[in-house]
């Protein structure tokens, strides 16, 4: 019988949750020209919603506009999001905000852009609200 292989350490997850904060933030200061057309709304090829429209909106379709108009984003925050429950799941809530708090400030230039990914994509895990 094999044994099953051991889930990341703590020094693993943060590592792989830096590595996806500095590329978000990287991609947020830098997307490519045809996202960056999109984010200005000039290609046309989502229309802008009001906040009726997403109280409205069933919880997938927003989440297929949100890969639509940026599958490499969406694809971050997936990534941030998951990071984050294996972490909570290792370190609990408080652990989690330690965690947040060391990856962010490894740029200390860009604190708040590497922090607010991680909120966003925290919120409701544990007992983090954004």
């Amino acid at each position: 019988m094999t044994k099953p292989l051991p889930g990341p350490s703590l020094a693993e997850l943060e590592r792989a949750l830096d590595e996806a904060v500095s590329a978000i933030v990287a991609y947020r200061e830098n997307p490519p020209e045809d996202v960056a057309r999109a984010q200005a709304g000039k290609s046309g090829k989502l229309r802008s919603t009001s906040g009726a429209d997403l109280l409205d909106t069933d919880r997938e379709v927003l989440l297929a506009r949100s890969i639509a108009a940026s599958p490499v984003e969406a694809g971050l925050k997936y990534a941030i999001n998951e990071l984050g429950k294996f972490i909570h799941a290792q370190v609990g809530d408080g652990g989690m905000i330690e965690v947040a708090e060391r990856v962010a400030g490894l740029d200390d230039g860009k604190w708040q852009r590497r922090m607010a990914p991680i909120d966003s994509a925290w919120n409701g895990i544990g007992t983090w609200y954004s």
